[in-house]
């Protein structure tokens, strides 16, 4: 999906200067800051169902893929980086998540330096969850060896 629209800008080339109005960029630079051997991509496709298919902002993968859409069982967290979109990425999208079985979602919430993070899916929504300020070591809940370093990303 190409990412040019509204705000007049191609995919992860931001117009705007502040990071409030730069989810791009700061889905780039978290996807760069895992201290950890796992891949992180941003805005890669993928596969929920036959007929669904999401861009989340980040993924952290578990593997590679030879594929051009990554499936659930590839996924170790989905990223979602919310400026405007925290409302939808905190419901719809979390429910949508949960039902799929993704085993971790996080969700950046850019105006309060705050991460949502999400696990133990069901269909009824994730059992589990916490939030917790977006600086310093941010440590995955399901995977305690995978770390990312949020401080400098805001």
């Amino acid at each position: 999906m190409d990412r040019r629209g509204d705000r007049g800008h191609e995919r992860g080339i931001p117009a705007a200067q502040s990071y409030q109005e730069r989810p791009d960029l700061s889905s780039a630079e978290c996807a760069t800051a895992l201290g950890s051997p796992y891949k992180a991509f941003c805005e890669a496709s993928l596969a929920l169902s036959e007929h669904s298919l999401l861009q989340p902002d980040v993924i952290v993968a578990i593997g590679g893929t030879d594929s051009r859409y990554y499936e659930i069982d590839d996924l170790a967290i989905v990223i979602e980086v919310a400026d405007s979109t925290a409302a939808r990425d905190l419901g719809l999208k979390c429910a949508m998540y949960a039902a799929q079985a993704v085993s971790e979602y996080w969700v950046v919430a850019l105006p309060t330096g705050e991460v949502h993070q999400f696990w133990e899916p069901g269909v009824d929504g994730f059992a589990a969850r916490r939030t917790v300020p977006f600086e310093g070591e941010l440590t995955s809940a399901t995977m305690p060896e995978l770390t990312i370093d949020g401080r400098g990303i805001l």
